[in-house]
């Protein structure tokens, strides 16, 4: 099984196990959920508190994404997750 760090924690994963974020034609973020887009990719753990530090980085200008996703796309996208997770 291929292995990926999360952007935040970087620690290393299964990727089945992190979530997949790529970006659109329009640099839009996208949650790649069937993990099967074939765009380059940015990846975090699927818990409340890598994605509250990604969001806080992301707010302070200092989340390195390399990928060309639109900041303020992001966030919003690390907000929906957020609320899914429920926690």
């Amino acid at each position: 099984m291929p292995t990926r760090s999360c952007i935040v924690c970087r620690k290393k994963n299964e990727k089945s196990n992190l979530l997949r974020i790529v970006s659109d034609e329009n640099n839009m973020a996208i949650l790649d959920r069937t993990q099967k887009v074939s765009k380059r990719a940015i990846y975090l753990c699927k818990n409340i508190k890598c994605i509250e530090k990604a969001k806080n980085s992301l707010e302070k200008g200092k989340l390195k994404v390399k990928i060309g996703i639109n900041k303020d796309c992001l966030e919003v996208l690390l907000n929906e997750v957020k609320n899914e997770l429920g926690e």
